[in-house]
């Protein structure tokens, strides 16, 4: 989960700051293919774990930095 965590994160704070049009896409494309080899599965079992995971991450994401212990923890766990 952590992983998901960090590549969800990437995409999410992926900023044009400045103004290299080309380090911009060269990142965003690496943050894309990261998240795809993560969702990539077969059985709707699987991807239905992995959306559950997913959701997980963005709650985890929209936490307020006085709970980020609790964030910490869940992602070991």
């Amino acid at each position: 989960m952590q992983c998901l965590y960090y590549s969800t994160n990437g995409l999410i704070s992926l900023k044009n700051s400045d103004n290299d049009m080309i380090s911009f896409i060269v990142e965003a494309q690496s943050v894309v293919e990261e998240l795809n080899m993560l969702l990539e599965i077969d059985s709707l079992d699987e991807i239905k774990k992995k959306l559950d995971k997913f959701y997980t991450v963005m709650i985890l994401r929209a936490m307020n930095w006085d709970f980020y212990h609790v964030r910490d923890q869940i992602l070991l766990g």
